[in-house]
């Protein structure tokens, strides 16, 4: 993901592909789509532990259900 061809930026904004961002430094980021189809991408350290925490929430919380 680059900041200014993704977002024409730095900081939160939202991309022509309709995506919000939060887009504090390029590298690494995390995309996440809601259960409304609506999509964020976050920049982050370290995002694949990220991913995979966020992986781990939603399966416990679809097995609660």
């Amino acid at each position: 993901m680059g900041p200014f061809g993704d977002f024409g930026g730095w900081g939160i904004r939202w991309g022509i592909d309709g995506r919000f961002g939060i887009v504090l430094r390029t590298g690494e980021g995390i995309e996440v789509t809601g259960e409304n189809g609506r999509v964020m991408v976050v920049t982050i350290d370290d995002a694949a532990t990220a991913a995979a925490v966020l992986s781990a929430a939603a399966l416990a919380s679809r097995s609660a259900a």
